[in-house]
């Protein structure tokens, strides 16, 4: 059963895999480096360890487990025998290779790994070290011709992608202006009350006469008598400038026209009551409920009791009375009655 390859894989997964006796493999990043005696830079690289402290032994018996089916004391017997055999070894040469992991040499203070070529090509993350480059005279300048030409190809290939912006911004007010349209020619009572700024006309005003300053009467009558000097050189003679009346002529007699004709009340009214009551407020509370209804009600006051009636109409003659008088029957009160009233 090859342990060492089981201890690789979990590598992959897990930073560090204990073996019971011997100490903890786990993984170490490197930083990128520049070696000065080879010329080349080394990318980043994950690198197998080894430290002498013992972790969990767990994470391996569970992934032979896994991996062959079998019981975890099987599995915990195959990893026992292993590290028998690697102290046996390193007792008896001082090293022992576990591949793919590296070399395992036995010093004074304990053991060191030192990782195979394989293994240590495999962790550059797929990266290989890059040769330093020298400059020279003329081959600067190429490098400066093409490194311009570099740079100016993404600007050639970003004009397209300018013209399709500009072409999509034309094909968005296309769509809005056909919009626009469509909503005037169906919805023009929307577009009425719409002004643009400065579609008005600016209102002329028109700037009044200047009137000549007098200071007083005096040099009225002069400025009078220089108008008509002025306009009997013109050939106008005989004008004359007519004088405003001192009194107005008002007449304060009303005319019949103007007079408001009272119309008289007729001799006697004919009111439809629906009901009748001792008392004014439960009257008024009547007609207050007959309002909410839609009936327009008012209180007739009789010197019969009860006092206080309530009528939905008056007419001015028995025939209009009792045909009012029928409906409300129907429709509000079956024992609605007329009272005649006689208007003084």
């Amino acid at each position: 059963m090859d342990i060492a390859q089981y201890i690789s894989d979990l590598l992959n997964e897990h930073n560090e895999v204990s073996l019971p006796g011997i100490g903890t493999f786990f993984k170490r990043n490197v930083n990128a480096q520049y070696n000065a005696d080879e010329g080349l830079y080394y990318p980043p690289s994950r690198k197998i360890d080894y430290k002498s402290e013992e972790g969990s032994d767990s994470t391996l018996v569970q992934h032979i487990v896994n991996s062959k089916h079998i019981s975890e004391s099987s599995a915990m017997y195959f990893v026992e025998r292993f590290c028998d055999n690697l102290r046996k070894n390193l007792d008896k040469d001082s090293k022992v290779t576990i591949s793919p992991l590296g070399t395992l040499f036995k010093k004074q203070s304990g053991y060191a790994l030192e990782q195979s070529e394989l293994q240590s090509s495999l962790e550059h993350f797929g990266l290989k070290p890059v040769k330093e480059f020298q400059f020279s005279g003329e081959h600067s300048i190429g490098t400066a011709a093409s490194t311009a030409t570099d740079l100016s190809e993404p600007e050639a290939e970003s004009a397209p992608s300018g013209s399709k912006g500009v072409f999509i911004i034309l094909g968005i007010l296309l769509v809005l202006g056909i919009l626009t349209g469509l909503a005037y020619y169906f919805y023009p009572q929307y577009f009425k009350n719409l002004s643009l700024p400065g579609s008005k006309a600016p209102s002329k005003k028109t700037a009044p006469l200047p009137l000549p300053q007098t200071d007083s009467l005096e040099e009225s009558e002069a400025l009078a008598d220089t108008i008509l000097k002025n306009l009997e050189r013109e050939g106008l003679h005989g004008a004359e400038v007519e004088k405003a009346p001192d009194t107005l002529n008002i007449s304060t007699t009303a005319s019949a026209a103007d007079t408001l004709k009272t119309p008289a009340l007729p001799s006697k009214t004919y009111e439809v009551i629906v009901a009748s009551f001792g008392l004014k407020k439960e009257a008024e509370n009547s007609i207050k409920n007959l309002r909410k209804a839609g009936i327009d009600a008012k209180v007739v006051v009789d010197t019969k009791k009860p006092k206080y009636k309530v009528s939905i109409g008056g007419f001015p003659t028995m025939q209009a009375a009792n045909k009012e008088k029928l409906r409300i029957q129907k429709g509000v009160n079956k024992d609605a009655w007329i009272l005649t009233v006689t208007n003084k």
